[in-house]
């Protein structure tokens, strides 16, 4: 069938067709050779087999999106074909692709979408059949970004945190089953953080959920855990690490439901329950569920703590660089950072930077650890961060200003304001100190 639409058609043809309309094609060909009936060249012939390569090359290197891409007869009739060469031995591709394939597919089967499809208003537009999954980077100044990352850094109970990205998660398949199980689940969710140290697992959960993080033979249960604090799930085996200075954790919205006790062995909630937990020093530490569809992966963050600023000359420790003058990175450019926040009177004197100010400016000492890297030949007045801009969020407001301070008795992370910029940020100079989140623009 396909070689005679081939011989009509021409080489157009073969950009309708799929990996196994392809390799159909191939065996048709190859028959016919054989009988001696063949009618099309040898070049166009290579042009089938080159087909098939790049399928297969696209496949296996992002078998997610390439099944997310396919309509449900598409994905149908290619898994058919899949399954009858692997049932002679022949299948051209890994078991981890095939199931991921197969996982789409059932995915698939479980979502009825007869009722309405919603998603969060704060999502950017998306369409089911053009493209029902996407990842959303975090813009460091939105409202979104400063609550998840002020969230976050609470919880995971650190010192100089850095949060380097915060990525949303947008899957309208996912979003669509967990909302379809808050209709018969008491709607009691809780934002939670799950951990893996897989780059191919982490994957698999942005794709098609917790389908595959079952844990056999945990402490309360045999289902899919959630930490409720991420300084839990930060320790390994759960923390992926991208790099040495770079982890990664989700955090996850957790349909709970009804929740009892957990234990070891357990394979399924209590009656009337719908998810277990650990009780720890008078408070729960960790819920598990043995659905995982009641869990929605919602934030990838990729952070990093305990940040150690060498200065110039750091040739050894975990230090952001050891190379010297123009080569040297500059880490604090778009990264956040969170520290204590004071004020000082600054009026008529000359600050490190080789400028006058008043208190009523908006300026800010920065802390001499983070200062101090970015001064070249020692002298301050030349430093690189002098009258560069720093937004700041206080819990009363959020301000913008400018570097032109050094402060010496200030730790990592930490700034000295002016009163006038302290009082936007922390409501009063009565406060003293107060904890904030900055960045350089």
């Amino acid at each position: 069938m396909h070689a005679t639409k081939l011989a009509n058609i021409g080489i157009k043809y073969l950009s309708d067709l799929q990996l196994d309309d392809l390799y159909q094609l191939q065996d048709e060909l190859n028959t016919l050779w054989k009988n001696g009936q063949s009618t099309i060249s040898n070049n166009l012939y290579d042009k089938i087999v080159d087909s098939i390569n790049y399928e297969i090359t696209q496949l296996k290197t992002d078998p997610y999106n390439y099944a997310v891409i396919k309509t449900d007869n598409e994905l149908k009739k290619l898994i058919d074909y899949l399954t009858a060469l692997h049932s002679q031995g022949k299948s051209p591709i890994e078991n981890s692709v095939w199931d991921i394939l197969n996982h789409e597919l059932t995915m698939r089967n479980v979502i009825n979408f007869n009722s309405s499809l919603t998603y969060p208003s704060h999502w950017t537009t998306m369409s089911l059949n053009e493209n029902p999954i996407e990842f959303i980077k975090l813009s460091r100044i939105s409202q979104e970004f400063q609550d998840v990352s002020s969230f976050f850094t609470k919880s995971l109970q650190k010192s100089s945190i850095v949060i380097y990205s915060i990525t949303r998660i947008q899957n309208l398949r996912l979003w669509y089953i967990f909302q379809e199980l808050q209709k018969i689940i008491p709607n009691n969710i809780q934002r939670l953080f799950h951990g893996t140290a897989s780059s191919t697992h982490q994957k698999l959960i942005m794709y098609h959920g917790f389908y595959y993080s079952f844990c056999p033979g945990g402490l309360i249960g045999d289902g899919v855990y959630f930490a409720v604090n991420a300084h839990y799930s930060n320790n390994d085996p759960y923390v992926l690490k991208k790099t040495n200075h770079r982890r990664e954790l989700f955090i996850c919205q957790v349909l709970l439901g009804n929740s009892s006790q957990g234990g070891s062995g357990i394979k399924s909630s209590a009656q009337e329950c719908h998810s277990v937990f650990h009780y720890n020093n008078n408070q729960n530490d960790m819920f598990c569920i043995f659905n995982s569809y009641q869990a929605y992966p919602e934030y990838i963050v990729q952070y990093d703590y305990d940040v150690e600023y060498c200065g110039v000359g750091c040739q050894t420790g975990k230090c952001w660089s050891n190379a010297s003058g123009s080569n040297r990175q500059k880490p604090l450019r778009s990264n956040l950072f969170h520290g204590r926040c004071t004020y000082y009177y600054i009026q008529g004197e000359y600050t490190a930077c080789g400028t006058r100010y008043s208190d009523s400016e908006y300026i800010a000492a920065l802390n001499a650890p983070q200062f101090d890297v970015h001064t070249s030949d020692g002298n301050p007045n030349l430093n690189s961060l002098c009258n560069r801009r720093i937004q700041v969020k206080g819990p009363r407001g959020l301000i913008v200003v400018r570097v032109v301070d050094r402060c010496s008795s200030c730790s990592h992370g930490s700034l000295d304001l002016s009163p006038a910029a302290f009082k936007v940020v922390a409501g009063s100079l009565s406060v003293g100190v107060d904890q904030v989140s900055w960045y350089i623009e």
